[in-house]
């Protein structure tokens, strides 16, 4: 698969969750419920808890990047990368000999798959 399709594929889960709350399941987070109970809108705290998860996962793929390293002036000796796997023959997970998956975060706004780019979260 090549690294574009790999990248893709994993902005777009990752962008799946981002887009889970919506009006129709906000009610079942308490502290939303409660918010919307207090004449909040619906729409609007759905729209809040979508943007802290986009911020959360844009967060999350920055803090796996080496631009975090270079950023924080790190010399550190240990860090994170992100693989893709699959299962092996006895059914364990085993990493694929696949594309590098630096700098996700980077992606991130471009690959929503509602075309906004994440302008309708900040408005």
């Amino acid at each position: 698969m090549s690294d574009d399709a790999v990248r893709e594929r994993l902005l777009q889960v990752v962008w799946k969750e981002i887009r889970s709350t919506d009006e129709n399941n906000v009610l079942n987070i308490p502290a939303a419920r409660r918010a919307i109970e207090a004449g909040a809108s619906p729409a609007d705290v759905a729209r809040a808890m979508t943007a802290a998860s986009y911020e959360t996962a844009f967060r999350l793929l920055f803090l796996l990047s080496a631009e975090h390293a270079e950023e924080a002036n790190d010399n550190a000796q240990t860090g994170w990368t992100i693989v893709e796997t699959s299962l092996d023959d006895s059914d364990e997970l085993a990493p694929d000999a696949g594309p590098d998956l630096e700098f996700l975060h980077e992606d991130l706004l471009s690959s929503d798959p509602t075309g906004a780019e994440g302008q309708d979260l900040f408005t």
